[in-house]
């Protein structure tokens, strides 16, 4: 389906814990349902100030398929809102998640319109479990009613993303990175190729830098300088200084 010409109007920071949620949840329903590439989706949650999004965590949803629908288990969804706000106060729904195409498609606005009567500007967040590129495998979209044919319809609009951490975050993340360094396939790492993907993009991106700057449009490598005098990793703008 074609995506509105509209640009997005909402900024969105993702931490690691939610890329590794997604992974782990893929991996899991994929060895108990013995299906080569499942779908699964769950729910994104953090905190939106005026238009920053930053997505902190994630559950899993529970969905039925009702005449080839999707259909989100509302029942399952309240009981697992009700813990997360009982542990993290602070926090709230923002979206979902599901893996796929990265484009979206016409079964993600079906779903999309459902989480829209939970959150009435939900964020679409996409990861690829199969493609193997030098850039972290995700698109995240938000929604936005837009005039086609003179009639009012629901379009999803791409959005730009930056990968925020913390220090521990970044201490635990660059640990398993280079762990995982030392496979390069499935099959050898003993990894998911969603975790592949994110750990190996992680182990030479500028994400370590202490100045954070790194965003959605950054190449793997490329765009990264090693330090060995510091033994980290420094982004151009840094090793320029």
């Amino acid at each position: 389906m074609a995506s509105s010409s509209a640009t997005g109007s909402v900024t969105v920071a993702i931490h690691p814990l939610v890329i590794m949620n997604i992974s782990e949840h893929w991996t899991r329903v994929r060895t108990q349902d013995k299906v080569q590439n499942p779908r699964v989706l769950g729910a994104l949650i953090g905190m939106q100030k005026g238009r920053n999004v930053e997505i902190f965590n994630s559950f899993e949803l529970q969905c039925d398929v009702v005449d080839g629908n999707i259909v989100i288990n509302r029942d399952y969804y309240n009981a697992k809102e009700e813990q997360f706000k009982q542990v993290f106060k602070d926090l709230d729904f923002l979206g979902w998640y599901t893996t796929g195409d990265l484009a979206e498609t016409e079964d993600d606005m079906k779903v999309h319109r459902q989480v829209c009567e939970i959150n009435e500007s939900p964020v679409l967040m996409k990861l690829s479990t199969e493609v193997r590129t030098n850039e972290l495998p995700i698109s995240v979209f938000e929604s936005v009613i837009d005039l086609v044919g003179g009639e009012a319809r629901m379009q999803f609009v791409e959005l730009k993303y930056t990968i925020a951490t913390e220090e521990a975050e970044r201490i635990g993340v660059d640990h398993i990175a280079r762990l995982s360094s030392v496979g390069t396939s499935e099959q050898s790492s003993g990894m998911p190729l969603p975790s592949i993907c994110f750990f190996s993009w992680f182990a030479c991106s500028s994400v370590v830098c202490s100045c954070r700057a790194i965003d959605s449009t950054t190449q793997c490598c490329e765009d990264v300088a090693y330090s060995s005098s510091t033994d980290s990793r420094l982004c151009p703008s840094c090793t320029s200084r």
